[in-house]
């Protein structure tokens, strides 16, 4: 989770407004009902135009967005339950009309979502994300557990690039193409999906051991203090909600009517 850019221009925005905003923007996009095509057009652009504001690549924003399509297939079978009308496809396969509008629609939502997340975890540093969360009243036995996961996800990955500089070590290379066969490096992968589990099993408990001996007892260390909410804040606040529900208003009024 990379933090705000000193130069971005969205950090006078408090970590808990900026939260409740793109909560309330990915609460909103999927309230819209399927198939209003202009309203995500609309949520489309408001995301991309306050990732211009903080002075985020959009382009790498979009690609990784892409990542939220393997989830989306689960929604395939809309397309041949979807209901009349029915439109006749290759191989002699009907289509769902009404189908395939919602599949399209929960793909774009599934994106645009994770574009909105991208957008708030990149203006925002992890501590005062986690900071927000336990400010907005979330218990904090479950910030515990995302400062946790957060920490040991930084060891996995910590893990894996030392084992792939092990096996860059070990094959080698020529003409641009790795040495040994297919076979070769399925063990090798096989052997390190396994190693990557014990050897972070390993880490974790002596980072566990050494938070235990600095008296980490299960509670979020005290921080900085809460920041007070002023006028200004209240006024982004109310703005970026109605914001919000006029699109998901605009969203009712535009959707596709079967």
């Amino acid at each position: 989770m990379k933090g705000s850019s000193p130069s971005s221009t969205l950090t006078f925005i408090n970590a808990r407004v900026r939260l409740i905003l793109i909560l309330a923007f990915i609460i909103g996009l999927n309230l819209t009902p399927a198939g209003a095509w202009p309203a995500y057009l609309l949520f489309f652009s408001l995301v991309l135009s306050t990732a211009v504001l903080a002075r985020l690549k959009t382009g790498p924003l979009v690609l990784k967005s892409l990542a939220a399509l393997p989830f989306s297939l689960a929604a395939l079978l809309l397309i041949f339950s979807g209901g009349e009308p029915l439109l006749n496809g290759p191989w002699g396969i009907r289509f769902s009309q009404p189908g395939l509008v919602r599949f399209f629609s929960i793909v774009i939502k599934a994106c645009i979502s994770l574009q909105a997340a991208l957008v708030l975890t990149g203006v925002t540093p992890a501590p005062d994300l986690l900071r927000a969360l336990r400010e907005l009243g979330l218990p904090r036995v479950f910030v515990s557990i995302i400062t946790l996961m957060w920490r040991y996800l930084d060891l996995l990955v910590d893990e894996a690039r030392r084992l792939l500089t092990a096996r860059a070590s070990r094959s080698s290379h020529l003409n641009g193409r790795s040495g040994g066969s297919l076979v070769w490096r399925a063990q090798v992968a096989g052997g390190m999906a396994g190693s990557l589990l014990l050897r972070g099993m390993e880490r974790g408990d002596r980072v566990y051991a050494a938070m235990l001996a600095r008296g980490y007892n299960g509670e979020p260390l005290p921080g900085a203090a809460a920041e007070t909410a002023s006028p200004r804040q209240g006024w982004i606040l109310a703005g970026g909600l109605g914001l919000v529900i006029l699109l998901t208003i605009f969203g009712f009024l535009t959707a596709a009517r079967f």
